[in-house]
């Protein structure tokens, strides 16, 4: 938002800092430590389900466009059957009770294939952010 306002984020904010995790500019938020910060909207829900006395003391000030789910990463595997094991399990996890069990934990439905443009708007307000500053 500040980009598109031709705004730097250093010459908007006195002092930013990062905290290293969403939940923890929830955190940051909530105790009075900063007055703002991004989260994703998905760490958002999660905590407000988990810790809604926390959560409770923001606001949400401005909700993005829906954008990609972030996706699941790892190291490079050079052995294709270990990959396609890995992805076949992660895709398979809603037709198992011990993967449902782990995606309730997760609050999610399960996972899915998806190509990279996915991404694509998260990749230009990037682009955006830093050929602002």
């Amino acid at each position: 938002m500040l980009a598109d306002a031709g705004l730097a984020p250093g010459r908007f904010f006195a002092r930013s800092f990062f905290t290293y995790g969403h939940r923890n500019v929830i955190r940051a938020v909530a105790s009075g430590l900063v007055q703002s910060g991004s989260v994703d909207g998905y760490v958002w829900d999660v905590m407000a389900e988990i810790e809604a006395s926390l959560v409770a003391a923001t606001r949400v000030i401005h909700a993005s466009a829906p954008m990609g789910f972030p996706p699941v990463a790892g190291a490079r595997l050079g052995d294709p059957g270990l990959r396609h094991a890995i992805r076949s399990a992660l895709l398979a996890m809603p037709q198992d009770a011990t993967g449902r069990a782990i995606l309730a934990t997760l609050r999610l439905d399960g996972f899915v294939t998806a190509e990279a443009d996915v991404f694509a708007s998260i990749a230009e307000m990037w682009h955006r952010t830093r050929d602002a500053e």
